[in-house]
């Protein structure tokens, strides 16, 4: 699991886990909080009991909802949460923050106010079916936005992006370390001319350069990454060419 980056400002954050975090949230967040000086900043610190105008506020401006699931929010054992929207923030952001802090945190009091901090949603319940309601999980994978790739991330962090771009369950062999794809009845070797062409659409796609090096990097990383197949599986692909 790639290891998480610090949302702006987290690290100021007091250890009280039963204190509330408070998150600015939106396309505006940073100009909401400016330096601690913003009018909107400085109301809703008049407005919540207890909000400090001097304590830096955890920031999700457009950045760091674009990468949601690749920043920590708060702390593990964080529990409660006050978050304002600053700006745009579109439901899928909302999903995402949620499943977030669900994956991450032990935060059982989440709470989404408007910039006036006037109470939007309770999340709270939401969050809890996320920790235990597969369903709930598997809507809001396909809800929440992915990270977004960039050019200078990793080959491994391509090559993941790259399967997942594939939609196709895939396994590598143990034996002869190619990729197989499963059809439903039963397991098919992918072509490496095939992986080829697909991996230069995906590049294409995320306007990324490349070269034939790299093209064979992030297919023979994919290989490595992947799940490997039993001998069963193996035994069935040689029946079935039989």
């Amino acid at each position: 699991m790639a290891r998480l980056i610090n949302a702006p400002h987290l690290a100021d954050q007091p250890k009280e886990p039963y204190s509330a975090l408070i998150i600015l949230a939106g396309r505006k967040a940073w100009q909401a909080w400016n330096k601690g000086k913003d009018e909107e900043w400085l109301l809703l610190c008049s407005l919540v009991e207890g909000m400090d105008a001097r304590q830096k506020p955890v920031i999700l401006a457009e950045q760091q909802l674009e990468d949601i699931s690749g920043i920590r929010l708060a702390d593990p054992e964080q529990r409660s949460i006050m978050i304002f929207q600053c700006g745009e923030l579109e439901q899928t952001e909302i999903t995402g923050i949620c499943h977030n802090l669900a994956k991450h945190t032990k935060a059982d009091h989440v709470v989404l106010y408007d910039g006036a901090a006037q109470m939007k949603e309770n999340l709270s319940g939401y969050i809890q079916r996320l920790r235990t309601d597969k369903s709930a999980v598997e809507i809001a994978d396909k809800i929440a936005q992915p990270p977004k790739l960039k050019e200078k991330d990793g080959t491994n962090v391509k090559a993941r992006a790259f399967v997942k771009w594939l939609n196709l369950d895939i396994a590598q062999h143990s034996l002869d370390k190619e990729l197989y794809h499963y059809t439903g009845a039963n397991w098919e070797i992918l072509p490496r001319s095939e992986l080829e062409v697909k991996a230069v659409q995906f590049y294409d796609e995320q306007e990324f350069t490349y070269s034939a090096r790299s093209i064979d990097s992030m297919i023979d990383t994919a290989k490595i990454q992947a799940a490997k197949m039993g001998e069963q599986s193996k035994e069935l692909l040689e029946k079935m060419a039989y």
